[in-house]
Protein backbone atom coordinates (compact mmCIF):
# COMPACT_ATOMS: atom_id res chain seq x y z
CA UNK A 1 0.00 0.00 0.00
CA UNK A 2 2.89 2.48 0.53
CA UNK A 3 3.51 1.64 -3.14
CA UNK A 4 -0.02 3.29 -3.79
CA UNK A 5 -0.23 6.62 -2.33
CA UNK A 6 -3.83 6.97 -3.45
CA UNK A 7 -5.10 3.82 -1.96
CA UNK A 8 -3.54 4.90 1.29
CA UNK A 9 -4.60 8.37 1.77
CA UNK A 10 -8.61 6.78 0.68
CA UNK A 11 -7.86 4.64 3.62
CA UNK A 12 -6.88 7.33 5.95
CA UNK A 13 -10.07 9.03 5.00
CA UNK A 14 -12.36 6.48 5.63
CA UNK A 15 -10.43 5.81 9.12
CA UNK A 16 -10.70 9.35 9.87
CA UNK A 17 -14.07 9.44 8.52
CA UNK A 18 -14.83 6.54 11.05
CA UNK A 19 -13.37 8.54 14.13
CA UNK A 20 -14.50 11.63 13.46
CA UNK A 21 -18.15 9.47 13.71
CA UNK A 22 -17.73 7.84 17.05
CA UNK A 23 -16.50 11.26 18.33
CA UNK A 24 -19.93 12.49 17.83
CA UNK A 25 -19.22 14.68 14.87
CA UNK A 26 -21.30 13.13 11.99
CA UNK A 27 -20.15 14.56 8.63
CA UNK A 28 -21.97 12.55 6.21
CA UNK A 29 -25.12 11.64 8.16
CA UNK A 30 -27.46 12.31 11.15
CA UNK A 31 -28.52 16.43 11.86
CA UNK A 32 -24.62 17.58 13.25
CA UNK A 33 -26.44 21.48 13.39
CA UNK A 34 -26.30 22.14 17.22
CA UNK A 35 -28.74 21.29 19.74
CA UNK A 36 -30.51 24.95 20.35
CA UNK A 37 -30.86 25.37 16.41
CA UNK A 38 -32.41 22.16 16.44
CA UNK A 39 -34.85 22.76 19.23
CA UNK A 40 -35.41 26.24 17.97
CA UNK A 41 -36.68 24.72 14.39
CA UNK A 42 -39.12 22.25 16.72
CA UNK A 43 -40.70 24.81 18.65
CA UNK A 44 -41.19 27.39 15.67
CA UNK A 45 -41.15 25.32 12.65
CA UNK A 46 -43.05 27.89 10.34
CA UNK A 47 -40.17 31.00 11.24
CA UNK A 48 -38.98 32.51 8.23
CA UNK A 49 -35.64 31.80 6.50
CA UNK A 50 -33.10 33.54 4.36
CA UNK A 51 -30.45 31.96 1.83
CA UNK A 52 -28.86 31.97 -1.31
CA UNK A 53 -30.70 30.09 -4.01
CA UNK A 54 -28.08 27.41 -5.69
CA UNK A 55 -30.34 25.91 -7.94
CA UNK A 56 -33.89 25.22 -8.86
CA UNK A 57 -36.35 22.26 -10.90
CA UNK A 58 -39.41 23.95 -12.34
CA UNK A 59 -41.92 20.69 -11.69
CA UNK A 60 -45.62 20.00 -13.21
CA UNK A 61 -47.02 20.81 -9.56
CA UNK A 62 -44.51 23.20 -7.63
CA UNK A 63 -41.64 24.64 -7.81
CA UNK A 64 -38.17 23.00 -6.19
CA UNK A 65 -35.15 25.06 -5.00
CA UNK A 66 -32.13 24.59 -2.90
CA UNK A 67 -30.70 27.30 -0.83
CA UNK A 68 -27.28 27.75 0.76
CA UNK A 69 -25.75 29.27 3.59
CA UNK A 70 -29.36 29.80 5.10
CA UNK A 71 -30.36 30.66 8.41
CA UNK A 72 -33.51 30.94 10.06
CA UNK A 73 -34.82 34.13 11.75
CA UNK A 74 -37.06 34.35 14.93
CA UNK A 75 -37.47 37.17 17.07
CA UNK A 76 -33.93 39.45 15.13
CA UNK A 77 -32.30 36.44 15.98
CA UNK A 78 -30.06 34.46 13.10
CA UNK A 79 -29.78 30.23 13.58
CA UNK A 80 -27.41 28.57 10.38
CA UNK A 81 -29.25 25.80 9.66
CA UNK A 82 -26.69 25.16 6.37
CA UNK A 83 -28.57 24.02 3.10
CA UNK A 84 -32.76 23.48 2.92
CA UNK A 85 -35.07 22.77 -0.24
CA UNK A 86 -38.03 24.37 -0.33
CA UNK A 87 -41.24 24.01 -2.71
CA UNK A 88 -42.71 26.94 -3.66
CA UNK A 89 -46.66 27.00 -3.82
CA UNK A 90 -46.58 28.51 -7.39
CA UNK A 91 -43.27 29.69 -9.81
CA UNK A 92 -40.98 32.54 -8.81
CA UNK A 93 -39.01 33.97 -11.09
CA UNK A 94 -35.77 33.29 -9.42
CA UNK A 95 -32.03 33.00 -10.64
CA UNK A 96 -28.86 31.59 -8.94
CA UNK A 97 -27.10 33.65 -6.79
CA UNK A 98 -30.13 35.83 -5.95
CA UNK A 99 -31.10 35.70 -1.84
CA UNK A 100 -34.35 35.42 -0.76
CA UNK A 101 -36.73 35.54 2.12
CA UNK A 102 -39.29 32.66 2.52
CA UNK A 103 -41.69 32.01 4.96
CA UNK A 104 -43.00 27.80 5.28
CA UNK A 105 -43.05 24.67 7.57
CA UNK A 106 -39.58 23.21 7.91
CA UNK A 107 -39.88 19.77 8.24
CA UNK A 108 -36.75 17.51 8.97
CA UNK A 109 -35.83 14.76 5.82
CA UNK A 110 -37.42 11.66 6.73
CA UNK A 111 -35.00 8.34 6.53
CA UNK A 112 -36.74 5.23 4.57
CA UNK A 113 -39.72 3.84 5.43
CA UNK A 114 -39.55 0.70 4.49
CA UNK A 115 -36.09 -1.95 5.92
CA UNK A 116 -33.75 -1.36 2.57
CA UNK A 117 -35.83 1.46 1.32
CA UNK A 118 -33.75 4.73 -0.25
CA UNK A 119 -32.54 6.34 2.73
CA UNK A 120 -33.75 9.78 2.21
CA UNK A 121 -32.23 11.28 4.89
CA UNK A 122 -28.79 10.08 4.15
CA UNK A 123 -28.84 11.19 0.77
CA UNK A 124 -29.45 14.67 1.94
CA UNK A 125 -27.06 14.50 4.34
CA UNK A 126 -24.57 14.39 2.04
CA UNK A 127 -25.46 17.61 0.59
CA UNK A 128 -25.87 19.22 4.07
CA UNK A 129 -29.26 19.37 3.51
CA UNK A 130 -31.51 18.09 6.69
CA UNK A 131 -34.53 20.23 6.42
CA UNK A 132 -37.36 20.80 3.74
CA UNK A 133 -39.63 23.93 3.63
CA UNK A 134 -43.25 22.61 2.29
CA UNK A 135 -45.76 25.25 1.38
CA UNK A 136 -43.20 28.18 1.16
CA UNK A 137 -44.12 31.91 0.03
CA UNK A 138 -41.69 34.09 -1.03
CA UNK A 139 -41.50 37.55 1.12
CA UNK A 140 -38.22 38.87 -0.63
CA UNK A 141 -35.50 38.96 -3.32
CA UNK A 142 -32.53 40.36 -4.23
CA UNK A 143 -31.77 41.80 -7.73
CA UNK A 144 -28.45 40.49 -7.89
CA UNK A 145 -27.23 36.70 -9.21
CA UNK A 146 -24.89 34.78 -10.79
CA UNK A 147 -25.05 35.62 -14.31
CA UNK A 148 -22.42 32.46 -14.78
CA UNK A 149 -24.63 29.78 -12.94
CA UNK A 150 -27.61 31.41 -14.90
CA UNK A 151 -25.66 30.54 -18.38
CA UNK A 152 -25.05 27.06 -17.14
CA UNK A 153 -29.15 26.62 -16.42
CA UNK A 154 -29.97 28.41 -19.81
CA UNK A 155 -27.46 25.83 -21.70
CA UNK A 156 -28.94 22.73 -19.81
CA UNK A 157 -32.33 24.12 -20.60
CA UNK A 158 -31.33 24.49 -24.30
CA UNK A 159 -29.76 20.67 -24.58
CA UNK A 160 -33.16 19.39 -23.18
CA UNK A 161 -35.17 21.34 -25.76
CA UNK A 162 -32.68 19.40 -28.39
CA UNK A 163 -32.97 15.97 -26.31
CA UNK A 164 -37.01 16.50 -26.34
CA UNK A 165 -37.07 16.97 -30.36
CA UNK A 166 -34.43 14.47 -30.91
CA UNK A 167 -35.57 11.69 -29.01
CA UNK A 168 -39.01 11.98 -28.40
CA UNK A 169 -40.41 9.93 -26.20
CA UNK A 170 -36.94 8.53 -25.09
CA UNK A 171 -36.49 11.93 -23.87
CA UNK A 172 -36.31 11.64 -20.31
CA UNK A 173 -34.05 8.92 -20.20
CA UNK A 174 -31.67 10.54 -22.27
CA UNK A 175 -32.10 13.59 -20.18
CA UNK A 176 -31.36 11.32 -16.69
CA UNK A 177 -28.37 10.01 -18.42
CA UNK A 178 -26.62 12.98 -19.92
CA UNK A 179 -28.09 16.30 -17.83
CA UNK A 180 -28.69 14.25 -14.40
CA UNK A 181 -32.56 15.56 -14.80
CA UNK A 182 -34.76 12.94 -13.84
CA UNK A 183 -38.04 15.16 -13.06
CA UNK A 184 -39.88 13.51 -16.18
CA UNK A 185 -38.83 10.07 -15.75
CA UNK A 186 -41.58 7.92 -15.73
CA UNK A 187 -41.91 6.25 -12.66
CA UNK A 188 -42.56 2.44 -14.31
CA UNK A 189 -39.33 3.02 -16.45
CA UNK A 190 -37.11 4.01 -13.32
CA UNK A 191 -38.73 0.64 -11.74
CA UNK A 192 -37.68 -1.28 -14.94
CA UNK A 193 -34.00 0.00 -14.72
CA UNK A 194 -34.05 -1.01 -10.92
CA UNK A 195 -35.40 -4.45 -11.97
CA UNK A 196 -32.59 -4.97 -14.61
CA UNK A 197 -30.01 -4.23 -12.11
CA UNK A 198 -29.16 -1.17 -14.74
CA UNK A 199 -30.54 2.18 -12.46
CA UNK A 200 -27.22 3.05 -12.24
CA UNK A 201 -27.07 4.17 -15.71
CA UNK A 202 -29.49 6.42 -15.26
CA UNK A 203 -27.06 8.53 -12.56
CA UNK A 204 -24.20 10.30 -14.11
CA UNK A 205 -21.28 8.84 -12.74
CA UNK A 206 -17.73 7.86 -13.62
CA UNK A 207 -19.07 5.53 -16.78
CA UNK A 208 -20.50 8.99 -17.80
CA UNK A 209 -17.47 11.35 -17.02
CA UNK A 210 -14.85 8.89 -18.54
CA UNK A 211 -17.02 8.35 -21.99
CA UNK A 212 -17.79 11.91 -22.40
CA UNK A 213 -14.10 13.43 -21.27
CA UNK A 214 -11.56 10.97 -23.06
CA UNK A 215 -13.96 11.50 -26.05
CA UNK A 216 -13.21 15.16 -26.05
CA UNK A 217 -9.75 14.52 -25.06
CA UNK A 218 -8.85 12.32 -27.85
CA UNK A 219 -11.06 14.32 -30.19
CA UNK A 220 -8.76 17.30 -29.60
CA UNK A 221 -5.52 15.15 -29.70
CA UNK A 222 -6.51 14.11 -33.26
CA UNK A 223 -7.72 18.08 -34.05
CA UNK A 224 -3.41 18.86 -33.67
CA UNK A 225 -3.65 19.76 -29.83
CA UNK A 226 -1.19 18.87 -28.05
CA UNK A 227 -1.22 16.53 -24.74
CA UNK A 228 -1.31 19.90 -22.08
CA UNK A 229 -3.92 21.89 -24.68
CA UNK A 230 -6.16 19.21 -25.06
CA UNK A 231 -6.23 17.95 -21.51
CA UNK A 232 -6.40 20.99 -19.64
CA UNK A 233 -9.70 22.06 -21.82
CA UNK A 234 -11.07 18.80 -21.28
CA UNK A 235 -10.57 18.88 -17.26
CA UNK A 236 -12.47 22.56 -17.91
CA UNK A 237 -15.08 21.37 -19.74
CA UNK A 238 -16.01 18.36 -17.51
CA UNK A 239 -15.92 20.68 -14.22
CA UNK A 240 -18.28 22.92 -15.72
CA UNK A 241 -20.60 19.51 -16.79
CA UNK A 242 -20.26 18.60 -13.65
CA UNK A 243 -21.20 21.94 -12.21
CA UNK A 244 -24.01 22.51 -14.83
CA UNK A 245 -25.72 18.87 -14.19
CA UNK A 246 -26.58 19.58 -10.43
CA UNK A 247 -23.47 18.70 -8.71
CA UNK A 248 -24.81 15.42 -7.28
CA UNK A 249 -22.23 13.60 -5.17
CA UNK A 250 -21.93 10.63 -7.78
CA UNK A 251 -21.17 13.47 -10.68
CA UNK A 252 -18.64 15.18 -8.22
CA UNK A 253 -16.91 12.73 -7.39
CA UNK A 254 -17.00 11.01 -11.01
CA UNK A 255 -15.28 14.83 -12.14
CA UNK A 256 -12.90 14.42 -9.29
CA UNK A 257 -11.13 11.13 -10.46
CA UNK A 258 -11.32 12.43 -14.06
CA UNK A 259 -9.19 15.81 -12.74
CA UNK A 260 -6.82 12.76 -11.28
CA UNK A 261 -6.61 10.88 -13.74
CA UNK A 262 -6.35 13.33 -16.68
CA UNK A 263 -3.74 14.86 -14.18
CA UNK A 264 -1.84 12.20 -14.50
CA UNK A 265 -1.54 11.92 -17.76
CA UNK A 266 -1.19 15.28 -19.15
CA UNK A 267 2.10 15.42 -16.52
CA UNK A 268 3.50 12.44 -17.72
CA UNK A 269 3.03 9.59 -15.16
CA UNK A 270 0.54 7.95 -17.86
CA UNK A 271 1.72 7.61 -21.26
CA UNK A 272 -0.21 7.20 -24.78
Amino acid sequence: MVKRPMCLLCFLMVLSLGALELMGIPLIRGNPLPLNVQEQIEAHPGSMICGEVEQYENTEFSQSVYLKKTYLIHQSKKFPIENVRIFFKKEEDLKPGMRILVKGTLKRVEGPANPGGFDSQHFYACRHIYYFMKNAVLQKKTAVYSGYRQLLLEIKESCRQILKEAAGKDAPVFCAMTLGDKQELDPETQMRYQLAGIIHILAISGLHISILGMGLYNLLKKMGLGIWPAGIFSLGVMLQYGIMTGGSVSTMRAVTMFLIAMGARITGRIYD
